[in-house]
């Protein structure tokens, strides 16, 4: 069994991707590989942003995983590709997550927050929230 899978919400820039099990900096980098056609398809929609929700409830994450993970992520999305389309929200609520969105917090350079919730329909409220005060900016 896959230690992940992902799904779109129709018609919306929002993608969900389920952690389970043990994870690492592989797992969470695979799981986004594999999810590309879907991150594809957000953009041939015409959407300019994407908003994941990562649900890492039911994650075993260890202190160095967590320093592994913050080290590739930096390496593969921020230095790797325009942040500025790309907002992340952590579901979950475990000390090594809540070190991982800190870290990011300290070091990225780019003023990404990555909003932290205990549930999947909190963080979709929060990013349809992000889509309709965007969509007010850009008007």
């Amino acid at each position: 069994m896959s230690p992940y899978s992902f799904e779109r919400f129709p018609g919306e820039p929002i993608l969900l991707f389920t952690f389970t099990g043990k994870i690492d900096h592989t797992t969470i980098l695979q799981a986004f590989l594999d999810g590309n056609p879907l991150i594809e398809a957000v953009a041939a929609d015409g959407f300019t942003r994407i908003y994941s929700l990562l649900d890492m409830r039911g994650t075993e994450v260890t202190f160095a995983d967590v320093i592994q993970i913050v080290r590739r992520t930096k390496e593969f999305f921020w230095e790797g590709q325009a942040v500025s389309n790309f907002q992340p929200f952590i579901i979950g609520t475990g000390a090594m997550l809540k070190l991982y969105v800190e870290i990011i917090r300290q070091e990225n350079n780019f003023g990404l927050q990555i909003p932290m919730t205990t549930t999947i329909e909190d963080a979709l409220a929060a990013a349809r929230k992000m889509i309709v005060e965007a969509a007010r900016t850009d008007a």
